[in-house]
């Protein structure tokens, strides 16, 4: 078997394997464009018609690469597919996290927070992660007692 000819399944084991390693959530896509193996959604930075940072192994030439913004900025690495899972996790996640990629910013908690922050005032009187909103008595409805004729 020549690398050209190296199964999309074999692709899709190793990038699924190196993407439960990460430090930080992903998503796997599939290059429908092409080759359809997975690769690795290191996030979005713009709006919802710009490209995605990615990361993930060429069949053709198995190498793994990271691409920045939909080509950017490309980087390639000596890894290859008979490369350790971790080692090529850990490669990604510095180079993530060098290029401010999205996902390598976030952990399911500071998504949360995020969110959060986003919803609640932050002042600094505010005990905890979440701001406690002021509890506002609504009046109380008209009852027989109280409605007048």
């Amino acid at each position: 078997m020549t690398e050209s000819d190296t199964p999309t399944s074999t692709i899709n084991a190793h990038v699924e394997q190196v993407a439960a390693l990460l430090p930080f959530p992903v998503e796997l896509d599939a290059d429908m464009g092409g080759t359809f193996a997975l690769q690795i959604d290191l996030g979005q930075r713009g709006g919802v018609d710009d490209p995605h940072d990615t990361a993930g192994i060429d069949p053709d030439n198995p190498c793994w690469w990271i691409d920045i913004e939909g080509g950017e900025k490309t980087f390639i690495s000596d890894y290859g597919l008979d490369a350790d899972s971790a080692a090529v996790a850990s490669w990604i996640a510095r180079v993530a996290s060098a290029e401010n990629c999205p996902a390598a910013g976030s952990r399911p908690e500071q998504r949360v927070r995020s969110i959060l922050s986003a919803s609640f005032s932050t002042d600094a009187a505010a005990s905890g992660p979440v701001a406690q909103q002021p509890q506002i008595e609504a009046p109380r409805p008209p009852t027989r007692d109280t409605y007048e004729r």
